[in-house]
């Protein structure tokens, strides 16, 4: 993947971007809905949400996506 002189050769800039480019799923920014949800698609895989709260207040809700799974949650403020 690297040459004597630790160079990327081009299978390390096609490997490189294929997982930063097209397997990676983009950061989102989104808000809830009339009904307090959120829709998204993604890889399977682990994810992390941040949840703005007032006063400049921030939760971190960590989940994962996996195959055959329902893949929904329900995050409260507690």
């Amino acid at each position: 993947m690297i040459d004597a002189e630790y160079r990327p050769k081009p299978a390390f800039n096609m490997l490189k971007k294929l997982i930063k480019g097209e397997w990676m799923t983009a950061p989102i920014l989104a808000c809830t809905d009339e009904n307090g949800e959120i829709s998204f698609r993604g890889f399977y895989g682990n994810y992390e949400a941040i949840q703005r709260l007032p006063g400049k207040k921030h939760l971190m809700h960590a989940f994962h996506l996996a195959e055959n799974q329902e893949n929904s949650w329900i995050i409260c403020n507690r």
